[in-house]
């Protein structure tokens, strides 16, 4: 038994008065509420069509002055999308499939009316659907056209390779987003200190912001606001002194209203190089790795981070260690994000690991910068190929001059 929610406005082009009644009793029988106007005419059935959509239209094959084909097309001219059901007596098999070809949804017999009611609940049923699809693509769309604009807003605050080159040259970036936009970023600036030392710095941070797509995008920018007041800030002299900022200020932001308990945060590594060539550096959960040569071999040196990152887990009141090394003439500087070391990936689907990484740096430290750093941006690539990205990815390199 059909049972409609609301009465379903039905036109019937139709010249036979005993077959409109008898559609009309069929209906009836079959529990469905409707209205139906009954149409003979193509100025009748153009009027109509004026005055609104229909749920539904059933139509004879022959008809004064024109025909079911006809009727169908000038339907989807003024009223695109409308179920339409070819409702007549006997036709060719090759008329049938013409009609379904055409676009008419359906075409039923007359002498096989009990198939109507399920016809039309077919029908309707599968315009509810591409309708809710058509809903669905047009939100997809702006979904998608936002998520394109944010990542227009992301990369127009990322320092570009150019800017990046300007202070630590040579360098290059390997920047991958699992999604659209990224939680990972990195920040660039120089400044002066305002302590005793009066040391003129170039400072590069790398972070990895809690998610990825827009939740870590979000921390993303709001992070490099932070960072940003830092510059401002007289008592922010060191990488430390950064962290420490950083760390106080982020769990009060995000917190403020105090509905909701956000723990959310991230993983940084700071590097500020002075006009002496000292590298200072301090990290929350993230190292720098310096490629030194000795003599005829290479050695890979790491400032280890603080083994907690940025957010409410972590006391305001932690200190994190500043670390300083002099730099010597084509140290190589190496700052990443997780995503590059957890990637799955190669011969075994395995992960980079750290270790593993660290054994492709020294194996290709002999190679020039500018080739070493082509091997490993293909490495990078070649190594997931195949494999579902699972993180934002970034790493970057420089070597000093």
């Amino acid at each position: 038994m059909m049972i409609a929610e609301k009465k379903l406005q039905i036109v019937h082009l139709e010249d036979n008065i005993d077959d409109a009644g008898l559609t009309e009793i069929t209906l009836r029988k079959a529990g469905l509420s409707f209205e139906l106007t009954l149409i003979e005419t193509k100025d009748e059935f153009i009027e109509v069509l004026n005055g609104g959509t229909p749920d539904l239209i059933l139509s004879d094959h022959s008809l004064p002055g024109f025909d079911s084909i006809e009727a169908y097309k000038i339907m989807n001219s003024m009223r695109p999308s409308t179920p339409f059901i070819l409702l007549t007596g006997s036709v060719s098999e090759a008329f049938a499939v013409d009609c379904l070809l055409a676009g008419i949804d359906d075409y039923i017999l007359k002498t096989n009316m009990i198939r109507l009611p399920s016809s039309i609940s077919r029908v309707l049923s599968k315009k509810k659907i591409l309708q809710e699809k058509d809903v669905i693509e047009t939100l997809h769309t702006e979904l998608q056209d936002s998520v394109n604009y944010a990542r227009r807003i992301q990369q127009a605050v990322l320092p570009t390779p150019e800017e990046l080159d300007n202070s630590f040259y040579p360098s290059f970036v390997h920047y991958k987003p699992r999604n659209v936009v990224s939680g990972d970023m990195y920040w660039l600036t120089n400044v002066t200190t305002t302590d005793e030392r009066n040391l003129m710095v170039k400072v590069l941070a790398v972070y990895d912001c809690t998610g990825h797509g827009i939740p870590g995008a979000f921390m993303s920018l709001l992070a490099f606001s932070l960072l940003n007041e830092t510059i401002k800030h007289p008592h922010v002299n060191s990488p430390a002194d950064v962290l420490q900022y950083l760390n106080k200020k982020l769990p009060v932001i995000l917190n403020r209203n105090g509905k909701e308990r956000i723990a959310d945060g991230l993983d940084i590594a700071i590097c500020a190089i002075d006009q002496h060539n000292v590298l200072h550096f301090a990290g929350a959960n993230r190292p720098v790795w310096i490629l030194r040569k000795n003599d005829t071999t290479h050695e890979l040196m790491e400032l280890k981070a603080a083994k907690t990152g940025i957010s409410s887990h972590t006391d305001p009141q932690f200190i994190f260690e500043n670390q300083s090394l002099p730099l010597e003439k084509g140290d190589r500087i190496f700052l990443f994000t997780d995503g590059i070391i957890d990637q799955f990936g190669g011969p075994s689907g395995k992960k980079l690991t750290s270790r593993k990484l660290r054994e492709i740096l020294v194996d290709t430290a002999h190679l020039s910068f500018e080739k070493q750093q082509r091997y490993l941006l293909d490495f990078f690539e070649n190594w997931q190929h195949g494999y579902e990205q699972i993180d934002d990815q970034l790493f970057i390199g420089m070597e000093i001059n």
